[in-house]
């Protein structure tokens, strides 16, 4: 099963500088996924935006194992902002 994307609002902003508004991510049907793929999938946001960005992502039916690979990539981004 793939992730689904359910949508993105992105603006743009004053100085070009551009605001994601909402990402929703369901992980229905996904058993599993690598700690590369999330953090491919999320640290390039966090990266731009910082860790706060997270706040603006819902994750949704994620396994425990899912939800404990984004916990571990949200925690080392957060340290890599230090």
């Amino acid at each position: 099963m793939f992730l689904k994307v359910y949508f993105v609002v992105v603006i743009e902003g004053f100085n070009n500088d551009f605001f994601l508004l909402v990402v929703d991510l369901n992980f229905e049907g996904v058993d599993s996924a690598t700690q590369s793929f999330v953090h491919a999938l999320i640290s390039d946001v966090i990266r731009k935006y910082s860790v706060e960005i997270i706040d603006r992502i819902s994750f949704k039916n994620c396994s425990t194992t899912i939800r404990k690979i984004i916990e571990i990539v949200i925690d080392y981004m957060q340290e890599s902002e230090m």
